[in-house]
């Protein structure tokens, strides 16, 4: 919801200016907490046009209510719900770019979610992602960025030990991309997101504040890193290290 917001950044003010398509699969999407990111941008926004003494201007009519309207939100409820939605993404395109509206963005949240409740077969799945990567990245090279959400899952390894008296097995665990390697060579660029809980402790609903880490873990361009940032009331923010 924060990229779908600052999409709709002025130029001026070194943003796109564009829409945004979101494709919601878990029904996570929340136009109030949206509209506290866009109220929280338009207040930025205007302070930093008293501080720069006249040197920058709002657009004529920029509020929370064409921030909003600048998102295009599409509910899907199954995964041939979710395939139609995406391949009808370059006719919504060229529909709004017929009416002046430029879309800069594109959300999938997420594309493993009906996937893994999916009774179709490891290998129809395989081919299924495949077909939707090439899609998608067909779509980025018009010079719109697509970010598409993936899940984590638990991974249980086990190792067999035996001894004179007894056998037993012993299990490990590890979290992993849900969709497998496959999906994850098919991406350009992967982002890691996850809570710093360096000092100890589990993070909770109630650890709104608490310290995020975003990791990139692959990118053709840039060399892998960490960065911290936190949620609150009005979005995304740096986080600050201690």
């Amino acid at each position: 919801m924060q990229l779908c917001v600052d999409t709709r950044l002025p130029k001026q003010f070194g943003g796109v200016e564009g829409e945004s398509i979101y494709i919601d699969s878990e029904g996570s999407f929340s136009p109030e907490r949206c509209a506290d990111m866009a109220q929280a941008l338009l207040a930025h926004l205007k302070g930093s046009v008293q501080r720069s003494n006249g040197t920058k201007k709002l657009p004529d009519g920029f509020s929370v209510d064409t921030i909003m309207d600048s998102i295009h939100v599409f509910r899907v409820y199954d995964e041939t719900s979710q395939s139609a939605t995406i391949q009808s993404i370059p006719d919504f395109i060229k529909k709004m770019e017929l009416s002046g509206r430029l879309v800069k963005l594109v959300i999938i949240d997420s594309i493993a979610f009906h996937y893994r409740c999916s009774s179709s077969d490891y290998k129809s799945r395989t081919k299924s992602l495949a077909r939707t990567a090439a899609f998608l990245a067909d779509i980025a090279s018009q010079n719109i960025a697509v970010v598409v959400v993936n899940q984590m899952t638990t991974q249980i390894s086990g190792t067999n030990s035996s001894s004179e008296t007894r056998s037993s097995t012993d299990f490990s665990t590890s979290l992993i991309p849900a969709l497998g390697e496959s999906w994850a060579h098919a991406v350009t660029t992967r982002l890691l997101l996850s809570a710093d809980i360096s000092n100890g402790g589990v993070l909770t609903r109630a650890d709104r504040h608490q310290r995020r880490i975003c990791t990139l873990v692959k990118s053709p361009h840039k060399p892998s890193g960490t960065a911290s940032f936190i949620i609150t009331e009005y979005g995304i923010r740096g986080g600050i290290d201690n």
